[in-house]
């Protein structure tokens, strides 16, 4: 083979690189090339000595990808690394598959526990705002874990009436001297009717649609702020768990598999 088919071939091999790279790896091979001409070898000797061009081209991208692993340790790199590793078949495709989708995985549930410890942080955030500026109010609000009906019920809803042209009404009463609340949804199918007490205690939910009647029991107000405080330390320390014992087991997982590339590729490079 001639440089110049040579040099074409593997230009062509190495198109997975960018172009920086790639014209500095051409330059360096032009080079050997210019270096073994003046020694006196031919050009078919030295295309032949450097073997298949597209072999030797997979051959550098992976040594390329190991280098900016090296230089930047990114879920993105490992991924190309992978990927050349595969195209070289140091690691089978069979295998790099699954690998590949338990990394994925494993970032998912890290990037998840991140997530949740920063939810952690918006809780206690607010309660320690509450606590010294008292925004945001957190008291008086009613969770509804009954299965049934909305599962939010708000504080201190305001009075409010809304007439339909189709007849639906809505209707939020509070009564001044007691301070309890009355709220009424109701349209051609039903109704849905919730009384609550000063204290923030939903006294009654009663539902009805289609003939039949469901009431409900008392609804225990949430504890507000204490509650929003304990909730918060809780996805805290589950979010630094998790998150902890993702980022160890996700390092272990890539110097695992860079272990492996690294003795294939010496493997590969001392059978040369």
């Amino acid at each position: 083979m001639k440089r110049d088919d040579f040099i074409r071939q593997l230009s062509t091999a190495l198109a997975a690189l960018s172009a920086a790279e790639r014209d500095e790896i051409l330059a360096d091979y032009h080079s050997y090339f210019d270096d073994g001409i003046a020694a006196g070898r031919s050009e078919e000797d030295l295309a032949a000595g450097l073997g298949d061009p597209a072999r030797l081209a997979r051959e550098l991208t992976a040594q390329r990808r190991m280098k900016a692993w090296d230089t930047r340790k990114t879920p993105f790199n490992l991924w190309r690394l992978l990927v050349a590793l595969a195209g070289l078949g140091v690691l089978n495709a069979v295998l790099a598959v699954p690998v590949l989708i338990y990394l994925s995985i494993l970032s998912a549930l890290t990037c998840a526990a991140g997530i949740v410890l920063t939810c952690g942080l918006l809780l206690t955030g607010g309660w320690a705002s509450h606590a010294v500026f008292g925004w945001p109010a957190l008291e008086g609000v009613t969770i509804n874990d009954s299965g049934e009906g909305p599962w939010f019920l708000g504080a201190q809803p305001p009075e409010l009436t809304i007439h339909s042209a189709r007849g639906d009404e809505v209707v939020i009463h509070r009564d001044p001297l007691t301070g309890s609340t009355r709220i009424v949804a109701s349209d051609a199918r039903g109704s849905v009717r919730v009384e609550r007490a000063s204290d923030g205690t939903v006294s009654r939910m009663e539902m009805t649609g289609d003939g039949n009647v469901v009431t409900l029991g008392v609804l225990k107000p949430w504890a507000g702020p204490a509650a929003v405080l304990s909730v918060g330390l809780v996805l805290l320390l589950l979010g630094v768990l998790g998150l902890g014992i993702g980022v160890w087991v996700m390092r272990l997982s890539w110097r695992g598999l860079i272990a492996l590339a690294r003795m294939q590729l010496e493997v590969i490079r001392g059978a040369q």
